[in-house]
Protein backbone atom coordinates (compact mmCIF):
# COMPACT_ATOMS: atom_id res chain seq x y z
CA UNK A 1 0.00 0.00 0.00
CA UNK A 2 2.86 2.59 0.54
CA UNK A 3 4.45 1.57 -2.35
CA UNK A 4 0.93 2.44 -4.46
CA UNK A 5 0.63 6.27 -1.83
CA UNK A 6 4.57 6.83 -2.94
CA UNK A 7 3.19 6.45 -7.00
CA UNK A 8 0.14 8.24 -6.09
CA UNK A 9 1.71 11.48 -4.46
CA UNK A 10 4.38 12.02 -7.34
CA UNK A 11 2.09 11.67 -10.21
CA UNK A 12 -0.27 14.26 -8.31
CA UNK A 13 3.18 15.99 -7.77
CA UNK A 14 3.83 15.68 -11.68
CA UNK A 15 0.33 16.76 -12.74
CA UNK A 16 0.51 19.74 -10.98
CA UNK A 17 2.79 21.12 -13.68
CA UNK A 18 0.51 20.55 -16.30
CA UNK A 19 1.51 24.14 -18.39
CA UNK A 20 4.97 22.40 -18.87
CA UNK A 21 4.34 18.81 -19.87
CA UNK A 22 1.43 20.51 -22.41
CA UNK A 23 4.78 22.24 -23.75
CA UNK A 24 7.39 19.21 -23.77
CA UNK A 25 4.39 17.63 -25.51
CA UNK A 26 3.48 20.11 -28.13
CA UNK A 27 7.05 21.13 -29.09
CA UNK A 28 7.96 17.74 -31.10
CA UNK A 29 4.46 18.13 -32.34
CA UNK A 30 4.76 21.28 -34.24
CA UNK A 31 7.94 20.66 -35.36
CA UNK A 32 6.49 17.48 -37.05
CA UNK A 33 3.64 18.70 -38.33
CA UNK A 34 5.73 21.92 -39.66
CA UNK A 35 8.31 19.25 -41.06
CA UNK A 36 5.29 17.05 -42.76
CA UNK A 37 4.19 19.83 -44.40
CA UNK A 38 7.22 21.29 -45.62
CA UNK A 39 8.75 17.65 -47.23
CA UNK A 40 5.31 16.28 -48.25
CA UNK A 41 7.07 16.48 -51.90
CA UNK A 42 8.95 13.75 -50.94
CA UNK A 43 5.80 11.56 -50.01
CA UNK A 44 3.98 10.74 -52.81
CA UNK A 45 0.62 8.35 -51.71
CA UNK A 46 -1.04 9.00 -55.52
CA UNK A 47 1.37 6.37 -56.74
CA UNK A 48 1.28 3.78 -54.05
CA UNK A 49 0.71 0.42 -54.81
CA UNK A 50 0.45 -2.97 -53.45
CA UNK A 51 4.09 -4.61 -53.28
CA UNK A 52 3.16 -8.06 -51.45
CA UNK A 53 3.35 -10.86 -54.02
CA UNK A 54 -0.04 -13.05 -54.89
CA UNK A 55 0.34 -16.51 -56.63
CA UNK A 56 -3.01 -17.45 -58.60
CA UNK A 57 -3.20 -21.05 -59.13
CA UNK A 58 -5.91 -21.24 -61.79
CA UNK A 59 -7.78 -24.79 -61.83
CA UNK A 60 -10.66 -23.54 -64.05
CA UNK A 61 -10.19 -24.09 -67.38
CA UNK A 62 -12.80 -22.30 -68.62
CA UNK A 63 -12.70 -18.62 -70.32
CA UNK A 64 -13.72 -16.88 -66.83
CA UNK A 65 -10.16 -17.97 -64.87
CA UNK A 66 -8.41 -16.90 -67.63
CA UNK A 67 -9.61 -13.34 -67.67
CA UNK A 68 -9.18 -13.26 -63.57
CA UNK A 69 -5.58 -13.78 -64.51
CA UNK A 70 -5.19 -11.55 -67.37
CA UNK A 71 -6.32 -8.49 -65.43
CA UNK A 72 -3.91 -9.35 -62.61
CA UNK A 73 -1.52 -9.34 -65.38
CA UNK A 74 -2.05 -6.13 -66.85
CA UNK A 75 -2.16 -4.46 -63.34
CA UNK A 76 1.18 -5.86 -62.49
CA UNK A 77 2.43 -4.51 -65.91
CA UNK A 78 1.26 -1.12 -64.78
CA UNK A 79 2.79 -1.78 -60.78
CA UNK A 80 -0.24 -1.80 -59.32
CA UNK A 81 -0.17 -5.37 -57.81
CA UNK A 82 2.64 -8.14 -57.79
CA UNK A 83 1.66 -11.09 -59.19
CA UNK A 84 4.12 -13.82 -59.29
CA UNK A 85 4.40 -17.16 -61.04
CA UNK A 86 6.43 -18.64 -58.51
CA UNK A 87 4.26 -20.13 -55.70
CA UNK A 88 7.08 -20.24 -52.98
CA UNK A 89 7.99 -16.19 -53.33
CA UNK A 90 4.18 -15.37 -53.10
CA UNK A 91 2.71 -13.76 -49.43
CA UNK A 92 -0.68 -14.52 -50.86
CA UNK A 93 -2.55 -17.41 -52.79
CA UNK A 94 -5.42 -17.14 -54.60
CA UNK A 95 -7.25 -20.36 -55.70
CA UNK A 96 -9.87 -20.33 -58.60
CA UNK A 97 -11.94 -23.58 -58.16
CA UNK A 98 -12.25 -25.54 -60.79
CA UNK A 99 -15.79 -25.00 -61.79
CA UNK A 100 -15.02 -21.04 -61.13
CA UNK A 101 -16.48 -20.36 -64.90
CA UNK A 102 -19.12 -23.02 -64.77
CA UNK A 103 -20.91 -21.25 -61.31
CA UNK A 104 -20.50 -18.26 -62.82
CA UNK A 105 -22.59 -19.13 -65.70
CA UNK A 106 -25.38 -20.86 -63.59
CA UNK A 107 -25.03 -17.83 -61.52
CA UNK A 108 -24.81 -19.99 -58.23
CA UNK A 109 -21.06 -18.87 -57.17
CA UNK A 110 -20.72 -22.12 -55.30
CA UNK A 111 -17.00 -22.35 -55.69
CA UNK A 112 -15.75 -18.52 -54.85
CA UNK A 113 -11.87 -17.85 -55.45
CA UNK A 114 -10.21 -18.54 -52.15
CA UNK A 115 -7.26 -16.48 -50.58
CA UNK A 116 -5.10 -17.45 -47.69
CA UNK A 117 -1.80 -16.19 -46.91
CA UNK A 118 1.48 -17.15 -46.66
CA UNK A 119 3.81 -16.00 -43.84
CA UNK A 120 4.01 -12.90 -42.49
CA UNK A 121 1.51 -11.02 -44.39
CA UNK A 122 0.39 -7.32 -44.47
CA UNK A 123 -3.62 -7.65 -43.41
CA UNK A 124 -3.63 -4.43 -45.91
CA UNK A 125 -2.78 -5.64 -48.99
CA UNK A 126 -4.91 -9.26 -48.01
CA UNK A 127 -7.54 -6.70 -47.98
CA UNK A 128 -7.40 -5.17 -50.95
CA UNK A 129 -6.81 -8.19 -52.95
CA UNK A 130 -9.57 -10.03 -51.15
CA UNK A 131 -11.45 -6.93 -52.08
CA UNK A 132 -10.55 -6.73 -55.64
CA UNK A 133 -11.24 -10.33 -56.49
CA UNK A 134 -14.98 -9.65 -54.80
CA UNK A 135 -15.30 -7.06 -57.08
CA UNK A 136 -14.51 -8.92 -60.40
CA UNK A 137 -16.30 -11.99 -59.28
CA UNK A 138 -19.38 -9.49 -58.70
CA UNK A 139 -18.96 -8.09 -62.17
CA UNK A 140 -18.96 -11.27 -63.74
CA UNK A 141 -21.95 -12.40 -62.41
CA UNK A 142 -23.76 -9.69 -63.59
CA UNK A 143 -22.22 -9.94 -66.76
CA UNK A 144 -23.45 -13.34 -67.28
CA UNK A 145 -26.42 -12.62 -66.15
CA UNK A 146 -27.04 -9.54 -68.65
CA UNK A 147 -25.43 -12.00 -71.66
CA UNK A 148 -28.43 -15.06 -70.48
CA UNK A 149 -31.04 -12.17 -70.42
CA UNK A 150 -30.18 -10.94 -73.77
CA UNK A 151 -29.64 -14.85 -75.63
CA UNK A 152 -33.19 -15.67 -74.16
CA UNK A 153 -34.82 -12.86 -75.13
CA UNK A 154 -36.82 -13.08 -78.88
CA UNK A 155 -37.47 -9.37 -79.50
CA UNK A 156 -33.15 -8.21 -78.81
CA UNK A 157 -32.12 -6.32 -81.49
CA UNK A 158 -28.54 -6.81 -80.34
CA UNK A 159 -26.58 -10.33 -80.84
CA UNK A 160 -25.40 -12.17 -77.82
CA UNK A 161 -22.12 -12.20 -79.28
CA UNK A 162 -21.93 -8.49 -79.49
CA UNK A 163 -23.59 -7.89 -75.60
CA UNK A 164 -20.64 -9.98 -74.34
CA UNK A 165 -17.96 -8.05 -76.60
CA UNK A 166 -19.62 -5.10 -74.67
CA UNK A 167 -20.26 -6.05 -71.54
CA UNK A 168 -16.29 -7.78 -71.97
CA UNK A 169 -14.71 -4.05 -72.56
CA UNK A 170 -17.52 -2.41 -70.03
CA UNK A 171 -16.25 -5.11 -67.51
CA UNK A 172 -12.29 -4.58 -67.82
CA UNK A 173 -12.91 -0.82 -67.30
CA UNK A 174 -14.78 -0.46 -64.39
CA UNK A 175 -12.56 -3.40 -62.16
CA UNK A 176 -9.35 -1.18 -63.66
CA UNK A 177 -11.00 2.21 -62.41
CA UNK A 178 -11.99 0.42 -59.04
CA UNK A 179 -8.82 -0.80 -58.33
CA UNK A 180 -7.11 2.73 -59.31
CA UNK A 181 -9.40 5.18 -57.14
CA UNK A 182 -8.65 2.74 -54.31
CA UNK A 183 -5.67 4.56 -52.32
CA UNK A 184 -3.44 1.90 -50.64
CA UNK A 185 -0.90 1.78 -48.72
CA UNK A 186 2.08 -0.58 -49.59
CA UNK A 187 4.22 -2.11 -46.30
CA UNK A 188 7.13 0.54 -47.28
CA UNK A 189 5.16 3.30 -47.69
CA UNK A 190 3.54 6.10 -45.76
CA UNK A 191 2.41 9.55 -46.13
CA UNK A 192 4.03 12.49 -44.32
CA UNK A 193 1.83 12.87 -41.37
CA UNK A 194 2.04 9.96 -40.55
CA UNK A 195 6.07 9.66 -41.17
CA UNK A 196 6.47 12.30 -38.85
CA UNK A 197 3.72 11.76 -36.09
CA UNK A 198 5.71 7.90 -36.04
CA UNK A 199 9.44 9.98 -35.97
CA UNK A 200 7.78 12.90 -33.35
CA UNK A 201 6.94 10.30 -31.37
CA UNK A 202 10.31 8.80 -30.94
CA UNK A 203 11.59 12.03 -30.40
CA UNK A 204 9.59 12.74 -27.63
CA UNK A 205 10.68 9.42 -26.17
CA UNK A 206 14.44 10.79 -26.64
CA UNK A 207 12.85 13.62 -24.60
CA UNK A 208 12.08 11.61 -21.56
CA UNK A 209 15.24 9.62 -21.78
CA UNK A 210 17.68 13.10 -21.38
CA UNK A 211 14.93 13.94 -18.45
CA UNK A 212 15.90 10.15 -16.74
CA UNK A 213 19.32 11.21 -17.72
CA UNK A 214 19.19 14.13 -15.57
CA UNK A 215 17.62 13.40 -12.89
CA UNK A 216 20.23 12.29 -10.55
CA UNK A 217 22.59 15.53 -11.90
CA UNK A 218 20.73 18.40 -12.54
CA UNK A 219 20.72 21.14 -9.85
CA UNK A 220 16.71 21.73 -10.47
CA UNK A 221 16.03 18.80 -9.21
CA UNK A 222 18.51 18.66 -6.12
CA UNK A 223 15.79 19.79 -3.73
CA UNK A 224 12.97 17.12 -4.56
CA UNK A 225 16.22 14.47 -4.77
CA UNK A 226 16.52 15.75 -0.56
CA UNK A 227 12.79 15.28 -0.03
CA UNK A 228 12.84 11.49 -1.28
CA UNK A 229 15.97 10.82 0.82
CA UNK A 230 14.11 11.02 3.46
CA UNK A 231 11.09 9.02 2.95
CA UNK A 232 11.59 5.08 4.34
CA UNK A 233 12.92 3.49 1.11
CA UNK A 234 15.66 1.86 0.17
CA UNK A 235 17.74 2.92 -2.94
CA UNK A 236 16.30 0.29 -5.01
CA UNK A 237 12.85 0.44 -3.98
CA UNK A 238 13.16 4.47 -4.69
CA UNK A 239 15.01 4.06 -7.75
CA UNK A 240 11.89 1.06 -9.16
CA UNK A 241 9.18 3.63 -8.06
CA UNK A 242 10.44 6.06 -9.83
CA UNK A 243 10.84 4.35 -12.74
CA UNK A 244 7.29 3.26 -12.48
CA UNK A 245 6.04 6.58 -12.03
CA UNK A 246 8.06 8.10 -15.01
CA UNK A 247 6.60 5.05 -17.14
CA UNK A 248 2.68 5.93 -16.07
CA UNK A 249 3.57 10.15 -17.13
CA UNK A 250 5.53 9.23 -20.00
CA UNK A 251 2.59 6.67 -21.44
CA UNK A 252 0.14 9.00 -20.56
CA UNK A 253 1.87 12.23 -22.37
CA UNK A 254 2.34 9.89 -25.07
CA UNK A 255 -1.04 9.34 -25.81
CA UNK A 256 -1.69 13.25 -25.20
CA UNK A 257 0.59 13.63 -28.09
CA UNK A 258 -1.05 10.75 -30.24
CA UNK A 259 -4.27 12.19 -30.21
CA UNK A 260 -3.32 15.91 -30.92
CA UNK A 261 -1.97 14.21 -34.42
CA UNK A 262 -5.28 12.06 -34.60
CA UNK A 263 -7.38 15.24 -34.60
CA UNK A 264 -5.21 16.75 -37.17
CA UNK A 265 -5.35 13.48 -39.50
CA UNK A 266 -7.54 10.46 -38.38
CA UNK A 267 -4.91 8.38 -40.46
CA UNK A 268 -2.16 8.47 -38.19
CA UNK A 269 -1.19 5.44 -35.76
CA UNK A 270 -3.72 3.37 -37.76
CA UNK A 271 -3.94 -0.34 -37.17
CA UNK A 272 -4.98 -2.03 -33.52
CA UNK A 273 -5.19 0.39 -30.61
CA UNK A 274 -4.27 -2.53 -28.25
CA UNK A 275 -0.95 -3.17 -30.66
CA UNK A 276 -0.74 1.10 -29.73
CA UNK A 277 -0.62 0.75 -26.43
CA UNK A 278 1.51 -2.36 -26.28
CA UNK A 279 4.36 -0.54 -27.70
CA UNK A 280 3.70 2.82 -25.72
CA UNK A 281 4.07 0.83 -22.95
CA UNK A 282 7.27 -0.97 -23.90
CA UNK A 283 9.44 2.18 -25.34
CA UNK A 284 8.29 3.99 -21.98
CA UNK A 285 10.28 0.79 -19.94
CA UNK A 286 13.14 0.71 -22.29
CA UNK A 287 14.02 4.54 -22.46
CA UNK A 288 13.19 5.16 -19.31
CA UNK A 289 15.02 2.37 -17.47
CA UNK A 290 18.16 3.14 -20.01
CA UNK A 291 17.98 6.85 -19.11
CA UNK A 292 18.55 5.83 -15.53
CA UNK A 293 21.12 3.41 -16.48
CA UNK A 294 23.20 5.98 -18.48
CA UNK A 295 22.64 8.76 -15.33
CA UNK A 296 25.14 6.50 -13.60
CA UNK A 297 27.94 7.66 -16.08
CA UNK A 298 27.07 11.42 -16.79
CA UNK A 299 27.85 14.62 -15.07
CA UNK A 300 25.87 17.93 -14.66
CA UNK A 301 29.37 19.02 -17.04
CA UNK A 302 28.56 16.67 -19.75
CA UNK A 303 24.82 16.48 -19.81
CA UNK A 304 24.38 18.80 -22.13
CA UNK A 305 27.37 16.65 -24.72
CA UNK A 306 25.66 13.81 -24.06
CA UNK A 307 22.14 15.29 -24.80
CA UNK A 308 23.22 16.89 -28.26
CA UNK A 309 24.94 13.90 -29.65
CA UNK A 310 21.76 11.85 -28.93
CA UNK A 311 19.53 14.18 -30.34
CA UNK A 312 22.00 14.27 -33.28
CA UNK A 313 22.14 10.80 -34.18
CA UNK A 314 18.28 10.14 -33.37
CA UNK A 315 17.71 13.53 -36.57
CA UNK A 316 20.32 11.55 -38.74
CA UNK A 317 19.06 8.14 -38.49
CA UNK A 318 15.43 8.40 -37.40
CA UNK A 319 14.25 10.26 -40.58
CA UNK A 320 13.37 13.43 -39.41
CA UNK A 321 15.40 14.93 -42.20
CA UNK A 322 14.09 12.45 -44.67
CA UNK A 323 17.45 12.28 -46.86
CA UNK A 324 16.96 9.30 -48.26
CA UNK A 325 13.32 9.72 -49.97
CA UNK A 326 14.97 13.11 -50.90
CA UNK A 327 18.09 11.48 -53.07
CA UNK A 328 18.97 7.96 -53.69
CA UNK A 329 22.74 8.79 -52.26
CA UNK A 330 21.36 8.48 -48.96
CA UNK A 331 19.38 5.29 -49.61
CA UNK A 332 21.97 3.64 -46.92
CA UNK A 333 19.61 5.40 -44.83
CA UNK A 334 16.74 3.33 -45.24
CA UNK A 335 15.89 0.14 -42.89
CA UNK A 336 18.99 1.31 -40.20
CA UNK A 337 18.66 -0.48 -36.83
CA UNK A 338 17.07 2.73 -35.32
CA UNK A 339 14.14 3.20 -37.76
CA UNK A 340 13.77 -0.90 -37.12
CA UNK A 341 13.62 -0.43 -33.43
CA UNK A 342 11.09 2.90 -33.25
CA UNK A 343 9.38 3.07 -36.52
CA UNK A 344 9.40 0.04 -38.36
CA UNK A 345 6.89 -1.62 -35.61
CA UNK A 346 4.39 1.13 -35.56
CA UNK A 347 4.06 1.19 -39.84
CA UNK A 348 3.83 -2.94 -39.13
CA UNK A 349 0.84 -2.26 -36.69
CA UNK A 350 -0.84 -0.06 -39.29
CA UNK A 351 -0.55 -2.50 -42.05
CA UNK A 352 -2.44 -4.89 -39.63
CA UNK A 353 0.59 -6.76 -38.46
CA UNK A 354 0.45 -8.35 -35.00
CA UNK A 355 3.16 -7.77 -32.16
CA UNK A 356 2.75 -10.92 -31.23
CA UNK A 357 5.69 -11.45 -34.04
CA UNK A 358 7.64 -9.00 -32.63
CA UNK A 359 8.73 -11.27 -28.87
CA UNK A 360 10.98 -12.53 -30.01
CA UNK A 361 12.87 -8.68 -29.87
CA UNK A 362 11.18 -7.48 -27.30
CA UNK A 363 11.92 -10.63 -24.83
CA UNK A 364 15.68 -10.11 -25.25
CA UNK A 365 15.53 -6.25 -25.18
CA UNK A 366 13.55 -6.39 -21.54
CA UNK A 367 15.33 -9.01 -19.89
CA UNK A 368 18.83 -7.20 -20.46
CA UNK A 369 17.51 -4.13 -19.53
CA UNK A 370 16.17 -5.83 -16.76
CA UNK A 371 19.58 -7.05 -15.77
CA UNK A 372 21.26 -4.14 -16.06
CA UNK A 373 19.29 -2.13 -13.83
CA UNK A 374 19.53 -4.23 -11.42
CA UNK A 375 23.07 -4.11 -11.43
CA UNK A 376 22.56 -0.09 -11.32
CA UNK A 377 20.46 -0.22 -8.09
CA UNK A 378 23.26 -2.48 -6.78
CA UNK A 379 26.11 -0.49 -7.26
CA UNK A 380 24.20 2.92 -6.37
CA UNK A 381 23.70 0.88 -3.01
CA UNK A 382 27.56 -0.28 -2.65
CA UNK A 383 28.04 3.56 -2.90
CA UNK A 384 26.32 4.53 0.12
Amino acid sequence: MRYIRYIKANLISSLKSIPALLMLVLMPFLLMFFLAFSTKGAFNPSNLTIETKIYIDNQDKGAYGEQVVALFEKLTEEKQIALTSVKENAKVIATIPSDFTESIQTRSQATPITLEKSGRTSNTSFAVYESLLKTMTSQLLEASSVMNAVAESQNSSITPEQAAGILAALQQEILVGAFETEQVEAESQVTANQHYAITGLGFLFMMFLETAMGFGVKKEFSGLRKRLDVLPFSISEKNRLDLAVNMIMTTLLSFVYIGLWKILDPTTFGGNFGSIIVLIVFYSLVFNALGNLIGNFVTEKNLPAFSTSINLIYMFLSGMIPLDRISSTFSFLSGNPLQKFMYTPFVEVMNGVSVGGMITVVAPIILILGLAFNWSLKRKEARQ
